[in-house]
């Protein structure tokens, strides 16, 4: 009966490190489009404040009438608008956040690692790993659906690449 209950923590922990490396990959890859998009902000912000700068201190341009300056104007524009974007969107924070999250969840994969690794597994081993899975999950942003529908399609594409493999394998060993 002790070898079935063995077995049972065994399998829930699996599964617990299989979340728990879902949900790492799920926050790194969230992590990386925000800085993506953080960059492309900064960028488009440094070229629009250049375009301003320019715009407004050239004196063919700023004596030349009202194309001259409705081109000002939209440069000016584009450079508060960007501005307030990134400050409302905190895409640092969120970045931050995200790597921080995939961090702990990395670290809750190595911990059932190491569990696993030994003889036998604890009712407190388990309430410890639910208890730091629970606060990270609870204590982070939430990764958007289109980052776990990536994960969910690589994860699929791995499993089929294994299986080719193994019918290789045994077709070669046959």
């Amino acid at each position: 009966m002790k070898e079935k209950s063995e077995e049972a923590k065994r399998e829930l922990l699996l599964s617990w490190q299989n979340r728990a490396v879902r949900a790492s990959l799920a926050h790194y890859f969230q992590a990386h489009q925000y800085r993506t998009w953080h960059e492309i902000l900064t960028t488009f912000n440094l070229l629009s404040s250049i375009s301003v700068l320019f715009l407004a201190n050239n004196s063919l341009i700023s004596s030349g009438g009202s194309p001259n300056q409705i081109w000002l104007s939209i440069a000016g524009l584009a450079v508060v608008l960007t501005t307030t974007l990134q400050y409302v969107l905190k895409l640092d924070e969120k970045i931050f956040d995200h790597k921080l999250a995939g961090n702990e969840f990395t670290k809750i994969k190595r911990d059932i690692e190491v569990f696993l690794c030994g003889a036998e597994i604890n009712d407190s081993d388990i309430k410890e790993i639910k208890s730091d899975h629970g606060h990270t999950s609870k204590n982070h942003l939430l990764v958007r659906q289109p980052i776990w529908d990536k994960i969910s399609k690589r994860e699929a594409e791995a499993m089929e690449e294994n299986k080719s493999f193994l019918n290789c394998v045994t077709r070669n060993n046959s």
